[in-house]
Parts: structure tokens; C-alpha cells; sequence
């Protein structure tokens, strides 16, 4: 009985061995070719990210962003809201509780506002400036 055990486990790793020699290469194709597809998607996204939409200057349109890092908070547990003329963030998991006010710059349309969660955990929120501002009044904004 021992004997027939111990063929057995000869006979196993031989197998295993056979079976590894003809995964292998396909593994490890796939492991390059997975590299590839993920290089070809960042090339992609730095084209789209480089790409302008020609537009006549006056409707082109410039943006204010804030940006959160959240990636410890399920998507869920993420409130914004917008209430006259500031921005409410709260998120909330397990013990950790944040709450953030922006205060809305004058000159933009609040009404376009957008907030944006990346995979990564990256909150945006962006609203367009609808008129340029001096350096007066930047130098007041940001006192």
C-alpha cells in the first residue's frame, strides 16, 4: 500500500510538472499581453486627455476644481450639496467623518456644477467661470 501511495505521488507531480510546462508559456502571454492592453489604454487616455475641441474663444470655457482624496469612503457614504452660494462635502465610514464647505467664487455658474468620483477615490467637483475675474479681485479672494 505504501508503494501504491508513493507512485501515486510520483505520478501527481509528473503530472503537475507536465501540466505547468503547458500553461506556462500561455500564462505568461497572457501576462503580456494584458501589459500590452493596459499600455495601449494609457496611450489612449493621454491622446484624449492632449485632444482639443477647436471652439470658437468665446465658448471656451475655463473651470474652477476642487479636489478630494475619498478613497476611504464608499461611494455611498458621499453627500454634496449645494445650498445659495456654498458647496457641502460630507462623507462618513466607520470613525472617520469629514465635512468640507466651498465657498463659490462669484463669477462662476453654479448651476453647471459637476462632481466626479474617480476609481482611484479622487473627488472633483468643478463649476465653470462664466466671466474673468482681475487680479484685484483675485488678490482679495484668495487674502
Amino acid at each position: 500500500m505504501f508503494a501504491q501511495k508513493h507512485k501515486s505521488l510520483i505520478s501527481d507531480a509528473q503530472v503537475f510538472k507536465t501540466m505547468q510546462s503547458e500553461y506556462e508559456p500561455r500564462v505568461n502571454q497572457l501576462e503580456k499581453d494584458v501589459y500590452e492592453c493596459c499600455r495601449m489604454l494609457n496611450q489612449v487616455e493621454k491622446a484624449k486627455d492632449n485632444t482639443t475641441i477647436w471652439k470658437n474663444p468665446r465658448e471656451v470655457e475655463k473651470y474652477v476644481s476642487w479636489e478630494f482624496d475619498m478613497r476611504d469612503f464608499p461611494m455611498e457614504n458621499i453627500r454634496i450639496q449645494l445650498k445659495n452660494e456654498l458647496v457641502y462635502v460630507r462623507a462618513y465610514y466607520k470613525n472617520l467623518n469629514i465635512r468640507r464647505e466651498i465657498i463659490m467664487p462669484q463669477n462662476v455658474d453654479t448651476s453647471k456644477l459637476t462632481a466626479m468620483l474617480t476609481p482611484c477615490g479622487i473627488l472633483t467637483i468643478s463649476v465653470p467661470i462664466v466671466q474673468l475675474i482681475s487680479e484685484d479681485e483675485v488678490l482679495n479672494y484668495s487674502i
